[in-house]
């Protein structure tokens, strides 16, 4: 867990005192090998549109996470779908608020779905806007049945179920 901490870290300045995220791990990519999911809930990482959705992936060389996606915008709960793009699964993650109405967003893990070039050269990405997603229908029906939940909103937002981290 320090790890993905430390990773978490790196996302903000030296003036951040502290953060809150909740976090799953699932291998999207098929390698044996479980990637993270992180939803800050921190008010840096969230707008009256939702938060930042981040996955890191586990870099066997350098023995720490790397960043591999961002996705603004995006609010629990957060699914891996049972359908893969490119050898990933699919995310499906809720689009309420910033004058959306609610409803569910399918996030295909594609080329140049992301807008600043990241650290590992990697081409491929989720989308970084929930609206380069295809929409499903609100609420969910037969798509999710064989998707896996990867994060739940609980009801006490930064505090129960989600990690504080500080420094």
């Amino acid at each position: 867990m320090q790890l993905l901490d430390q990773a978490v870290w790196g996302l903000y300045n030296e003036f951040a005192t502290q953060v809150y995220y909740y976090s799953s791990w699932y291998d999207l990519n098929g390698d044996g090998i479980d990637e993270a999911v992180v939803h800050l809930v921190s008010p840096d990482a969230c707008g009256t549109g939702g938060c930042n959705m981040y996955v890191y992936q586990w870099d066997k060389l350098s023995l720490r996470y790397q960043l591999i996606s961002k996705t603004v915008g995006t609010s629990q709960p957060i699914y891996a779908a049972s359908t893969k793009t490119n050898g990933w699964n699919d995310l499906i993650a809720l689009r309420s608020g910033g004058g959306y109405p609610p409803s569910f967003m399918l996030l295909s893990f594609d080329y140049n779905n992301t807008p600043y070039p990241l650290s590992n050269g990697q081409a491929l990405s989720y989308p970084y806007s929930l609206s380069n997603g295809q929409a499903l229908s609100y609420p969910l029906s037969s798509e999710i049945v064989q998707s896996s939940i990867l994060l739940m909103d609980s009801v006490g937002l930064y505090t129960n179920g989600s990690r504080k981290i500080t420094r």
